[in-house]
This record gives C-alpha cells, structure tokens and sequence, in this order.
C-alpha cells in the first residue's frame, strides 16, 4: 500500500485513581469533556509506579489479556489519569449492578494499534453500561479517551496518544480497576482528527478494491452515510447505522462497490437534520483498479 495516513477513533468519566490524585468528575451532557488533571503533590520526590518494570512495555500489538472469575462489574464508573515525570497512568473504575465497586472484571484485554495512535482495551461481554462516553485529557502522551459500543453490544475504550510511546495493561485488584501506563518510546505515530466521527479504517491513502470504511460515530439515531465523490460529483454512496449513539460513541462499517476505482473523495458523516449539509470526515484516496 502507499503513503500511510490514519484517521482515527472514543470514552468515559472520571474518578480516582490508585496512585494519583483525583481529577474532577465530567457531565455526559458533552460529547466531548475536557477534563484538568494535576500532578501528585506530596513532599519530596514522587515514585512513578508507571515507570515500574519498563521491560514489560510494548509498542505495537497485543497487551495481554486477564482472565479471572466470572465478572461482577457491570458499568464504567470512573476515569483518571495521573501525570508522572516520564510516564503517564491511565486508571478505570467500574461498578457492579448495586452499584458498589467492582470486585471482579472478568475477561480483559488489550493491544496497541500504532499506525492509529491508539491503545484499546476491550471489557468483558457483562459491562455493557458506562456514565462517559468521552474525556479529554490533554497529557503529554494520553491525549483523549472514548467508549466505543461493539458490534456484539460490548464495550472497548480507545485511549487516543497525544505522541510516541510504549504501554503496558494491567489489572489491579480491591476494587478491581485496569490500568494502562504509557511511557516515551517507539516511533511516530499518526493522531486522528478528531470531528464528529473516528475513522480507523482505512489508513492509507492509495486502496485496493472492495474499499471498507470503519470508525465510531454519534450522529443523529445512529445514521451513517458515505459518499464517494470523482470529480466532484458522487459516483457512490451508502448508509448503515452505528451501534449506539445516545450512552456510548457507535461503532460502524460500510463499504463501497468494487467497482469504484480512482482518485475519489470519501465523506464519511451525516447529513444535518436542520439543513442537510454534511457533517463528519473528508479523505482523499486512490482506489486501484
């Protein structure tokens, strides 16, 4: 494939967080929160217990997985991140159905999407609730954090990167809580442009047909609509809805004819309720024929 681009993916609330400070609690009325984090104030210097075991980081690919007993935890209750000097922890807290802290997050795991800029973390098929979709933090490595509905009604959360950088997944216990820590390393990644919709596929800019487009939305019930534009003029378009667009960001794919071919312009979007003007994101590719 030719020249990587990469046009991205979604989460959450806040609460505290294992070694850190608390960072303050955002309103789910947003789509996007912007939350201010701050960095531990205690006497003295500050152990990063992110920078812990820097061996077991990873820039790329799988994280690991948890498999414990069945889960109890049924909603994400709590996001924080804590800034270290060198590293950046990334702390989420989850509820049982009482609404008591969660005592067991079932089955967890996690990988490294680089050519994104992403770490998902996908939650065990019992937590299907969240009180955030979405938080923007700003840090020196994480930069944003969405909640994503799967396709099987699951959960997974995207932690967006703000630059390069290694990770590690981990799950702590009493409550139970995952944990990503990142540290500087690896090589460039590419950061999404973050409008109304992620899109995570594709990320190149030269494809090869039949053309499939995915990413994670929330548009007006759900609606999802791509266009394919030569010239100017549409030569192909599509629609489909996303997963969920009212709790969480909805995940979708669509797909074009195979026997569109060229240079075209994908919309990826919806068309407004109140004048029918597109809303989403614009990608200028090369469909071979």
């Amino acid at each position: 494939m030719g020249m990587r681009r990469s046009f991205l993916i979604l989460l959450v609330v806040l609460s505290a967080v294992a070694c850190g400070s608390l960072a303050p609690t955002a309103s789910s009325d947003a789509p996007e929160t912007t939350v201010q984090t701050s960095s531990p104030t205690t006497e003295g210097p500050v152990a990063a217990p992110c920078l812990e075991g820097l061996n077991s980081f990873f820039g790329d690919g799988p994280l690991g997985s948890q498999s414990g007993d069945a889960a109890d935890a049924a909603t994400i209750t709590g996001l924080a991140m804590t800034p270290y000097e060198g590293c950046e922890r990334l702390v989420v807290e989850l509820a049982a159905a009482s609404g008591a802290p969660a005592t067991s997050l079932g089955e967890t795991r996690a990988e490294f999407i680089r050519a994104n800029g992403i770490v998902r973390v996908h939650l065990d098929p019992s937590i299907t609730g969240t009180a955030l979709s979405d938080v923007v933090f700003g840090g020196s490595l994480i930069d944003r954090v969405y909640v994503v509905r799967d396709f099987d009604n699951s959960l997974f959360f995207d932690v967006h990167l703000s630059g390069p950088a290694v990770a590690r997944f981990s799950e702590v216990s009493s409550p139970a809580r995952l944990v990503v820590d990142l540290a500087p390393g690896g090589g460039e990644i590419r950061r999404a442009a973050h409008e109304s919709f992620i899109v995570v596929m594709p990320v190149d800019d030269t494809l090869t047909p039949p053309v499939s487009v995915e990413g994670y939305g929330r548009t007006f019930e759900a609606n999802v609509v791509i266009r394919a534009r030569r010239d100017g003029n549409i030569v192909a378009e599509a629609y489909t809805t996303s997963t969920d667009y009212l709790e969480t960001w909805g995940r979708f794919e669509v797909g074009l004819p195979a026997d569109i071919t060229g240079n075209l312009e994908l919309f990826i979007g919806e068309d407004s309720a109140r004048d029918g003007a597109e809303q989403g994101v614009r990608l200028e590719v090369t469909v071979e024929g």
